[in-house]
């Protein structure tokens, strides 16, 4: 069984809020100050933790993990031949590498970046 717990971005301080030994009793939907974000219960090549929200290195490209109930997903962006980009589910198997950033602090790691779809 994973650990339960988060990480916290506080939007006013600009900077993750250490949570340990804290209780936070708003809803989380309404709340304008902060950014909760769980732990997947996985660790990168490093054994640092990988919460929701981070970008993973893999793939040549940058790996996004979201929570989508009832698990988390990890998904990663790609271009067709009409250079649309989109983004595909990618397994936890297909991931070998380290944190790489977060969605918070590098809003555009994972829009920047995309990997060609290869020509069939």
């Amino acid at each position: 069984m994973r650990q339960i717990k988060f990480r916290v971005w506080d939007k006013e301080l600009e900077k993750w809020d250490d949570t340990e030994g804290k209780y936070y009793s708003f809803p989380l939907e309404e709340n304008e100050r902060f950014v909760f974000q769980q732990f997947t219960g996985l660790q990168d090549k490093n054994g640092v933790d990988i919460y929701e929200g981070d970008f993973l290195s893999g793939r040549n490209t940058p790996i996004l993990v979201e929570y989508q109930a009832p698990s988390f997903v990890f998904k990663y962006k790609r271009k067709n031949d009409d250079g649309l980009c989109f983004y595909c589910k990618v397994g936890w198997g297909d991931f070998t590498g380290e944190i790489i950033g977060n969605n918070i602090q590098h809003p555009n790691l994972g829009i920047e970046t995309t990997v060609d779809l290869p020509k069939t």
